[in-house]
Formats: structure tokens, C-alpha cells, sequence
């Protein structure tokens, strides 16, 4: 077949041999005189000698024709089969190339699929981690809100404590001075009460 190594040593070296004879016939399709003479029928009685010679001369030139001719086909053969054979590795490598390319692109595919599988698993990490982030702070707002309430709630607790508790003081210091008061009073009558009984046992 043309792809194999024996195939290309026979043709590169039949295309050498070729190039080094160009335009020379083989030995062996080139007839010599003697073998035309040899295999010729013998010249019958009256036959001239240059007429036979003629014959001769017009026999090599048939044969040297004849072996140019198949020289040529068999070069236009050789080359033939060399055009066959580059078009044939130019087909292969082509094909090569493509296959190359093709594999490559699929590479850079798959390795841009899978760089895109690990930035979406990224990004749905960050996602889920920035949801994660805002449900807390929610959270936290809500808990805030409760702790403001709260502490309005305490801080009225205790401005009403310490109203209860100033109203106790006033309530205190009120009933402090009554209970002086009283007891002056008190006094003024534990005075009064003795005089009072002695006119009463004088009358008597």
C-alpha cells in the first residue's frame, strides 16, 4: 500500500534511479543490433546488404522508441504514484491537524465547562452564605427592636417608679407634718385637760 515504509523506499529509490539515468533507456528495453541480427530471418538470396542494414537500423529505432515509450509511462506512473502518495499525507496530516484541533477545542471545552461548574459553585456559595449573612442580621435588627422596646418599657417603669416614689416622699412629709401637728395639738390639750378638771372639783 502507499502508506508502507517498503512501498516508500522502493519508489524513492526507483525515482533516484530515474533522475540519475533522466533521460537515459534501461539496458533491458533498449535492444542491441546484435539481438536484432540474432533473432532476424537470414537474408535470402538476392537481398541487398544495406536494404538489410536499413531494416535493421529502422527495427532499433522501433525498439528504442518502443522502451522510451514505456520509460515515460512508467515515470508518469512513479509520479502518479507520488502525487498519490503526498496527496495522500497531506490528506492524513489534515486529518491529524483537524483531529488536533478538534481534541484541542474539546480540551478547552470541557476545561471552560468545568472552570464555569466551579465559578457557579462559587457564586452559589456566596449566595447562600450572603442569605445566611442577611437572615442574621434580620435577625439581629429584630432582637435590637425587641431590646429597644424593652428598655422604653423599663425606662416608663421607672419614671413611674420614682413618680411613686416622689408621691411617697410628698405623701410622707404630709403625714409627718399632720402627725406634728397632732402631736402639738395633743400637747396643747394634755396642758388644758388639768385646769380644767380642778374648776371642775371646785364647783363641786
Amino acid at each position: 500500500p502507499p502508506t508502507s515504509p517498503a512501498y516508500d523506499r522502493a519508489q524513492l529509490g526507483r525515482r533516484a534511479a530515474m533522475i540519475r539515468r533522466r533521460d537515459n533507456i534501461l539496458e533491458e528495453d533498449m535492444p542491441p543490433r546484435r539481438r536484432f541480427v540474432l533473432t532476424a530471418p537470414p537474408p535470402g538470396p538476392g537481398k541487398d546488404t544495406q536494404t538489410i542494414a536499413r531494416a535493421a537500423d529502422r527495427a532499433e529505432d522501433v525498439g528504442y522508441v518502443r522502451a522510451l515509450h514505456a520509460s515515460e509511462r512508467r515515470m508518469m506512473t512513479s509520479i502518479e504514484e507520488v502525487n498519490l502518495r503526498v496527496s495522500y499525507q497531506a490528506q492524513v496530516r489534515r486529518q491529524e491537524s483537524a483531529n488536533f484541533y478538534t481534541l484541542d477545542a474539546q480540551t478547552d471545552r470541557k476545561d471552560i465547562r468545568l472552570e464555569i461548574d466551579v465559578v457557579r459553585g462559587k457564586r452559589t456559595a456566596y449566595e447562600t452564605e450572603l442569605q445566611e449573612v442577611h437572615q442574621a442580621y434580620l435577625s439581629s435588627e429584630a432582637r435590637n427592636r425587641a431590646l429597644l422596646a424593652r428598655l422604653e418599657t423599663l425606662e416608663t417603669h421607672m419614671s413611674r417608679m420614682e413618680w411613686q416614689r416622689q408621691s411617697a416622699e410628698d405623701l410622707a412629709v404630709t403625714q409627718m407634718m399632720r402627725i406634728y401637728a397632732l402631736e402639738a395639738r395633743a400637747r396643747i390639750d394634755t396642758v388644758r385637760t388639768p385646769t380644767v378638771v380642778v374648776s371642775c372639783t371646785f364647783h363641786f
